[in-house]
């Protein structure tokens, strides 16, 4: 009943826009998960009307509690149809490089150790995520997921019954492709900068 509510009323906001011959804004964007921002300071410079959120601003942006989570909803309200929600969810802990602390793996369906916080955390953003997804897709609101190659984030459930559902697809993109000195691609070549040293039991040290 709270979903059901909650696409209503961005329904009704929109509604209310077209009748008083408005633009539906005044959101065009958000980031969550935003990090630094660079996605959002691209789009201002676009020209639109853009938000942002993450730990690194405000504590009040977390993600799993209710009150912080209801924040996060009460602007993706404010979005308009085929407009843009950026999800850079934290990879640290879905990544291939975390997976001797995680464990996670397909035995355990992807939900690794919840013994250790920084699996509990990833574990509650999948959630929160494929909450924020959901939303989007019953309101006509465009969505993207940015996450490394290796991370498993996609294959928990229920994300990944979330993302079939969307009829979503996968693009790679290539770190060189925007300025940086490496691929950063799992399949690097020879003469590219080694970012991180393989050592033994599938364990990794990242070069500083």
């Amino acid at each position: 009943m709270i979903l059901l509510r909650t696409v209503l009323r961005i329904k009704m906001f929109r509604q209310s826009c077209l009748q008083q011959r408005r633009e539906c804004g005044p959101t065009d964007f958000i980031e969550i998960w935003a990090g630094c921002g660079n996605l959002t300071s691209a789009h201002v410079r676009l020209g639109l009307t853009c938000r942002r959120f993450d730990l690194a601003y405000s504590r009040k942006h977390a993600c799993c509690t209710g009150t912080d989570l209801r924040l996060w909803i009460e602007e993706m309200t404010r979005l308009a149809l085929e407009d843009l929600i950026w999800n850079g969810t934290q990879c640290s802990s879905f990544a291939m490089m975390s997976r001797s602390k995680s464990t996670r793996k397909p035995e355990n369906q992807y939900y690794g150790d919840e013994s250790t916080l920084i699996v509990r955390s990833g574990d509650e953003q999948a959630k929160v995520l494929s909450l924020v997804i959901v939303i989007a897709l019953l309101t006509g609101v465009d969505w993207i997921l940015e996450q490394p190659t290796s991370s498993v984030l996609p294959a928990m459930e229920p994300l990944q019954d979330v993302m079939a559902f969307s009829g979503g697809f996968k693009e790679t993109m290539r770190l060189e492709s925007f300025g940086a000195e490496t691929r950063k691609r799992s399949r690097a070549k020879a003469a590219d900068m080694q970012l991180d040293d393989k050592l033994t039991k599938g364990k990794f040290r990242g070069q500083p």
